[in-house]
């Protein structure tokens, strides 16, 4: 399963990488732009690579280059370019600014217009003029590093179409290129419907074209990875211009259709991984969630706002911050868990209140998902919400704090969620160790600007040039300036990042504390049910269960085999507690019987009462009693609101339940119920239908198709009861060997074992009493008349009495009133209530009359009012040792007593 999510986690984010990528170049904003001719020089931050090229350039017969300047109307592209001419051959390189992914490498393409009016358009590692291509424009994508490959293989291209029109290098030419073809591209594709204009003067990308352009993208080959330092004026640019297309969205169409894209693909991959109505439960509890983002961002002014479904990991809303503040950015990251948090616990108390509507799903489904979700996200462990806001309250510029608190709370966060099966939690949080030496060294570069940081009034270029100059001289020089702009725009943000005030800090973190209170206890509730069920997981409790299913599926196989017959007297036989059913009725009982129910009994049910008047051990009354249901049906559904009853089903293929109207139970037979007063009913319309046993009794009414799966499921049930009970001796068994030298401390630790925390906070478990005085143990004595066994004064000496023993306190223990046990329910009707043999060590108690009791002590005392169960009768008494009246069992001493009752607590908590 960890590869699975491993799987998961990885497709995720390839996810992540596509719809982001998508939808920036669905962002790209396609302008009307005016070229001219300007004397500038190249900028200082390109100047070391403008002289490479003009070296390299001059040696294949190119001339220098001549600048251009580009204005657009909402400014949105780079405004400078050079362009490199070769005469003789007819050929224009056009040079831009490098790109984030090679920032070492200008930005080019070729282009050589052919005698024929044809254009032609050579590009190294990009495809944006691909997109451009037509029967006028020929593109080639190439990956080809230096200018001599690529003028090489632009001159191949041109060989292949035809001639250069040398006057295409011309000066108007080459602005009549930049101006007027560049437009007339741009406006075929918007004829072509693949731009969707904005303005006069500018248009967006379709999501169908930025499909296609992405796709376009994908393909072309990547330029080799430089290892060269950027400088830090470089990189404090190419920040610049990442900023810049931070800013700009899509098409408000295209953002819906990305949402809706996700959303579907979110629904498809959740069906296959869990159910349909599973995913659709993540999906509303995910997009509520990061709707909360979603409205924070827009509500503190963030731009280029949007929001995307992950499938099988989550969503995500994504803002550009642009008036930080972290009072701000800590209430942003509690929007997200904070509204699902009070949805789930308002769907709880609609439950609890019965205001929850019935045809709403399960509201503690519902409720579950979305505290589940979104306490989990309140945990302090970055990436999570919760980690956002402890990195919010932290003071910004001391490092050490925060790389401290990442280091500690993803090492503890990825343990406990390993160990909790959070794979993907545990994932991401490691992924944040490996930021930790730049995050450090990011904070101490901050902790340095801070001391004379930039001023606010300058502009952000020349901002971003002093933050880029302090990280190279603290980091060194940049080897991957992806890297490197990520961390000039966050230590920048963060000096730009007003601290909160006290009252702030004190809002916030109040407000944390109490969200973070559930979700701590139930991390800690996790691991102390982990420990617990430990057992359950280890290779001998898997052999053991496995072993009970291949038994359980025996019992089934032999269910199959056996006749009608057969598997009554099975059930008879193993209601040891019920009395053996009488012989069969008359046919004038059955005639009488007929009559008084208004028709003929089936068959099926002819045939149960040919053999026995009455089977107990199933339920089944005498057949005087036999009765339709009649009026009754109000008595039991009284309090009843739904017209239908929900029945599980057993031996039926058409599925699980089937909904039954009560009002047609009326014309059912009433035969017999469970001893709690539950109806069986009979069905004796449809001896062939669905359904013809009704059990009302248990928790889920239960039906069967007929007498023959009732008596199968019923035989059965006692089947795999005995297998049950035979492994539950043999556990005891054992138990009681293991504990057989066991001190008092030890048996009762084991009788009442400790509850974790933080279960401890709600269960009601009593202390044990502190040690009884040699002074009341003597007064005890006195009035019972005798001395106590040394085992038990030794137990009094640690505690005055234990409950989970069923013994009183000294003072509360008694002289045995025999009288009483008359009406004591465990001594009457023997037969009814016969338990099984006695644990090893122990005797059968048989009695006479309970007046053979006389004399013994009542050690359960009287205080609580109920019946006597826990009797001592002394030494040289006909009955001496403590009985336990619950199992009819004497055992020698307390001791002993304890130790069985020790055994049976730890055979029924073992898994195997």
């Amino acid at each position: 399963m960890a590869w699975i999510e491993l799987i998961t986690l990885i497709g995720a984010f390839f996810l992540i990488v596509l719809i982001v990528q998508l939808r920036q170049i669905a962002a790209l904003p396609f302008v009307r732009a005016s070229a001219r001719f300007v004397p500038l020089a190249p900028p200082p931050a390109l100047a070391d690579l403008h002289a490479q090229a003009e070296a390299e350039l001059g040696q294949l017969g190119f001339a220098n280059g001549r600048w251009l300047h580009l204005s657009a109307p909402d400014g949105s592209i780079a405004p400078l370019r050079v362009v490199h001419v070769h005469a003789s051959a007819g050929a224009a390189l056009w040079l831009s600014p490098p790109s984030i992914v090679a920032p070492n490498r200008l930005s080019g393409f070729l282009v050589t217009r052919l005698t024929d009016g044809r254009t032609l358009i050579t590009q190294p590692y990009d495809a944006f003029f691909e997109i451009y291509a037509n029967a006028g424009a020929l593109v080639q994508t190439i990956g080809a590093p230096s200018y001599a490959e690529q003028w090489a293989a632009h001159q191949a291209f041109v060989a292949t179409h035809g001639q250069a029109d040398l006057q295409a290098v011309a000066p108007e030419a080459l602005l009549a290129f930049s101006n007027d073809w560049m437009e007339q591209q741009r406006q075929a594709l918007i004829a072509r419907g693949d731009l969707e204009p904005t303005s006069e003067d500018s248009a967006r990308p379709t999501l169908r074209f930025a499909w296609k352009a992405l796709r376009a993208l994908r393909r072309s080959p990547k330029p080799p990875l430089s290892t060269d330092p950027v400088p830090s004026a470089r990189i404090a640019m190419i920040a610049a211009q990442f900023e810049r297309m931070r800013e700009r969205s899509p098409a408000r169409s295209v953002e819906w259709s990305l949402f809706a894209f996700s959303v579907v693909l979110f629904m498809v991959l959740g069906a296959v991984l869990w159910d349909l109505a599973t995913a659709w439960m993540i999906l509303v509890v995910i997009v509520i969630h990061e709707l909360g983002h979603f409205l924070a961002m827009r509500a503190f002014g963030y731009r280029n706002v949007h929001m995307m479904a992950l499938p099988l990991v989550g969503g995500v809303a994504i803002g550009q911050d642009v008036n930080p503040s972290a009072h701000r950015s800590a209430w942003m990251s509690l929007m997200g868990p904070l509204p699902g948090i009070v949805i789930g616990w308002a769907i709880l108390i609609a439950a609890w209140t019965g205001l929850w509507p019935e045809d709403s799903g399960d509201p503690m489904t519902w409720a579950s998902m979305f505290l589940l979700i979104n306490y989990l996200n309140v945990l302090p462990v970055p990436p999570l919400d919760g980690g956002h806001v402890v990195q919010a309250l932290l003071p910004a510029r001391r490092a050490w704090l925060e790389v401290g608190f990442i280091a500690i709370a993803c090492s503890i966060g990825a343990w406990l969620a390993w160990q909790l099966d959070f794979v993907l939690l545990a994932i991401l949080a490691l992924l944040q160790l490996f930021t930790l030496g730049g995050r450090l060294q990011a904070q101490r570069a901050l902790a340095h600007l801070a001391a004379q940081p930039p001023a606010a009034s300058l502009a952000r270029p020349l901002r971003l040039r002093m933050v880029a100059d302090a990280l190279q001289t603290m980091m060194g020089p940049a080897k991957i300036g992806k890297q490197r702009v990520a961390e000039v725009l966050d230590v920048l943000l963060r000096l730009d990042r007003r601290p909160m005030r006290w009252w702030q800090t004190l809002a916030v973190g109040l407000t944390y504390a109490a969200l973070l209170v559930v979700p701590v206890a139930g991390v800690l509730a996790s691991f102390a049910l982990k420990d617990a069920t430990a057992g359950y997981d280890s290779p001998e409790a898997q052999s053991a269960a496995a072993d009970t299913q291949a038994a359980h599926a025996r019992i089934e196989a032999a269910a199959k085999d056996k006749s009608t017959d057969e598997l009554l007297a099975g059930v008879v036989a193993a209601a040891d507690w019920a009395p053996a059913p009488p012989a069969g009725v008359s046919e004038s009982q059955l005639q009488a019987a007929a009559e008084r129910t208004g028709g003929p009994l089936p068959e099926a049910l002819l045939e149960l009462y040919r053999k026995h008047d009455g089977i107990e051990a199933l339920g089944i009354d005498p057949i005087d009693r036999l009765r339709v249901v009649g009026t009754h049906l109000d008595e039991w559904f009284a309090i009843w609101e739904s017209p239908s009853l929900d029945v599980e089903l057993v031996g039926v293929d058409d599925g699980p339940t089937q909904k039954v109207e009560i009002a047609a139970l009326r014309s059912w037979l009433h035969i017999g119920g469970s001893g709690d007063g539950e109806p069986l009913l009979f069905n004796p319309n449809a001896p062939g239908g669905p359904m013809q046993v009704l059990e009302m009794g248990g928790d889920w009414p239960t039906g069967y198709r007929n007498v023959r799966a009732w008596l199968e499921s019923r035989w059965i049930g006692e089947q795999q009861s005995q297998l049950y009970q035979e492994g539950l001796r043999k556990r005891q068994a054992l138990a009681q060997q293991t504990l057989k030298d066991a001190d008092w401390p030890q048996l009762l630790s084991t009788l009442q074992p400790a509850i974790p925390f933080p279960y401890s906070l709600l269960a009601d478990t009593p202390e044990l009493a502190g040690p009884a005085s040699d002074a009341a143990i003597h007064a005890a004595e006195q009035r019972l008349g005798g001395h106590f066994p040394e085992d038990h004064v030794a137990l009094l000496q640690l505690h005055d009495g234990v409950r989970v023993l069923q013994l009183a306190p000294v003072a509360e223990i008694a002289l045995l009133d025999a009288r009483g046990l008359e009406d004591n329910p465990f001594l009457k009707d023997q037969g009814r209530l016969a338990m099984s043999a006695p644990a090893p060590g122990a005797q059968a108690l048989k009695l006479t009359d309970a007046t053979e009791l006389a004399g013994c002590w009542d050690l359960g005392g009287k205080a609580a009012g109920l019946p006597g169960i826990l009797v001592y009768c002394p030494s040289g008494h006909r009955h001496a040792g403590v009985i336990d009246l619950r199992t009819r069992s004497r055992h020698p001493d307390l001791r002993s007593y304890a130790i069985v009752r020790a055994a049976q607590v730890q055979a029924t908590s073992q898994p195997f």
